[in-house]
């Protein structure tokens, strides 16, 4: 459970814990988004289908809002987090299927 955040021209390797709301994460194919955000850059075609049940992977560009939990199926892109990892609709899942 890590992401790529990009600071300064410089792509790191953090745990997801570490994310915070406003950091600019740099997601690649196969990668699992790691928080709700938005794209800031690029193009990716996203599966939501875990998350949304929809079978069929999305294009996502500028401006597209995503969700954690959701994998990049190809494309490279650049997004926002807009929320912590703890916050993201993926731990509400999460948290719904532990209380059941």
């Amino acid at each position: 459970r890590f992401a790529f955040r990009k600071t300064d021209g410089h792509i790191e390797k953090i745990d997801i814990q570490q994310i915070r709301v406003g950091d600019t994460l740099v997601v690649r194919t196969g990668d699992l988004i790691p928080a709700d955000g938005t794209i800031l850059d690029g193009t990716c075609e996203i599966d939501e289908s875990a998350i949304t049940g929809e079978p069929l992977a999305k294009q996502k560009g500028k401006g597209d809002f995503v969700l954690s939990g959701t994998v990049g199926v190809s494309g490279a892109c650049s997004m926002r987090a807009d929320k912590l990892s703890k916050e993201s609709q993926y731990a509400k899942i999460i948290e719904l299927v532990r209380k059941a």
